[in-house]
């Protein structure tokens, strides 16, 4: 895949991120997420528990966009790949390892994580935006 098509792959994941109020900077802090609804101040060991992986799936996920930036797909996809361990329910996690595995060349891996990203609905699902463009890569690795 030459890089005029992979340029344009990555705006265009951009483009639906921002389109549908997505960030290309950074996962929510954890003190705004779930794991802290409760209040961080008043937790119990399953609330550690997800906090901590909460922290550490944002950590890796920042990782990714830092690689996913610099053009290192692979490091990317690796790094949105122990994002998702984390947090396996996030749907968002997924598409951007399925998409930086598609931008890598590697469809093997992009196609399950793309397919997973889709599957996943509820509070954890992709925008419309990220759904049409998964749905493309998984139809452009379908002819290839």
């Amino acid at each position: 895949m030459n890089q005029i098509v992979k340029t344009f792959i990555f705006m265009g994941i951009a483009a639906g991120l921002i389109l549908t109020g997505g960030s290309v900077a950074a996962q929510p802090l954890p003190e705004n997420s779930p794991a802290c609804a409760r209040g961080c101040g008043v937790r119990g060991p399953a609330d550690d528990l997800e906090r901590h992986k909460m922290v550490r799936s944002t950590n890796y996920y920042n990782r990714g966009l830092k690689f996913l930036n610099r053009g290192d797909y692979k490091k990317a996809a690796k790094q949105f790949d122990r994002a998702s361990a984390q947090q396996p329910a996030n749907g968002y996690i997924r598409y951007m390892s399925g998409s930086s595995y598609y931008l890598a060349g590697n469809f093997d891996r992009a196609k399950p994580r793309l397919e997973k990203a889709l599957a996943i609905d509820g509070d954890n699902a992709l925008g419309q935006k990220q759904q049409a463009i998964a749905r493309n890569m998984l139809k452009q690795m379908a002819t290839q």
